[in-house]
């Protein structure tokens, strides 16, 4: 990624702009974690307006646990770019805990990245915050939109936005997820214990949700997430973003947690297999969810032979 900033135009003008173009909360500090420039979704949906009102300091934003990773992963960045010049580098992505205005520390997922300005390093954090449902402001619209068990979208909300970006000519790519040998949890452990497993996966997906992706649980053991691209330019600016590689490993994490709710010893694990579809002409959310399943399925079949 690279930011140039005009002539006579200060840095942290330019770290704004960045900042600006970035759908997500977002930030920008330097290279002694000094924090230059951070969004309106920062400080608002990131509830952070009084904690950047006190301090420019990135390390009053974290939990103290996580100051000698976020340290480890701007050197790296900082290492890459003073060895190859190069600042188009693919951002690292990380489960960390915010500190939020209202004392409470919540986990979210953080992509770091690089941008140069007149030729200095900064560095850029983009915040892909969970929504949690609270269930005494859900209107009767969302529980109507809300599958009953996991909280997220029903299959019908997806397929609609998915139209509908489809329609104004949007790039889409659309992931399918289905939990391998479900049948087997619920016959070996019960219901129940069905039950937790789809919770416990549904409660990590809901963090990737936001105005560019949506998540829902499709049927059963199955969920969808569709997502526009990830890639922002704003006045010779670009974020980059592997979406792709993302949802791949996101929801590997997701299947390794929810292993936790069976209460084994470790010989029956949760895996979920995936499939992918991006875009086609004339295509409608019926076909491109379609292609999804039916790359779905191949994945799982090969999954089998190889074991």
């Amino acid at each position: 990624m690279e930011a140039r900033g005009s002539e006579g135009v200060p840095r942290i003008a330019t770290a704004q702009q960045i900042v600006a173009a970035i759908p997500l909360p977002a930030l920008v500090h330097d290279t002694s974690f000094h924090i230059l420039a951070v969004n309106t979704a920062c400080r608002t949906s990131a509830n952070l307006s009084r904690t950047y009102s006190d301090t420019r300091d990135v390390f009053a934003f974290v939990h103290p646990t996580e100051h000698a990773q976020i340290r480890a992963v701007s050197e790296d960045l900082l290492s890459n770019f003073a060895r190859t010049g190069e600042s188009s580098q693919p951002p690292v992505s990380a489960m960390r805990r915010l500190h939020q205005d209202d004392d409470v520390s919540v986990s979210c997922w953080t992509h770091t990245g690089l941008a140069v300005i007149d030729g200095v390093p900064l560095i850029v954090v983009a915040l892909d915050l969970a929504n949690p449902i609270v269930s005494e402001a859900r209107t009767w619209r969302e529980l109507a939109e809300r599958d009953d068990l996991t909280g997220l979208y029903r299959r019908n909300v997806a397929v609609s936005v998915i139209d509908d970006w489809l329609a104004a000519g949007d790039e889409v790519m659309v992931m399918f997820a289905d939990v391998d040998h479900f049948k087997q949890v619920n016959d070996g452990y019960g219901h129940a214990a069905g039950d937790a497993v789809l919770s416990a996966i549904a409660d990590r997906l809901h963090a990737l949700s936001h105005d560019d992706r949506i998540v829902c649980r499709y049927a059963g053991d199955e969920f969808l997430i569709a997502s526009r691209p990830s890639v922002w330019p704003h006045r010779g600016f670009v974020w980059q973003f592997d979406e792709q590689r993302y949802l791949h490993d996101y929801i590997a994490a997701a299947a390794e947690a929810a292993t936790h709710p069976l209460g084994i010893d470790g010989h029956q694990r949760v895996s979920i297999s995936t499939g992918e579809a991006r875009r086609r002409p004339a295509d409608s959310a019926a076909t491109l969810i379609h292609r999804a399943d039916t790359a779905m399925y191949r994945n799982k079949a090969q999954r089998v032979r190889e074991r």
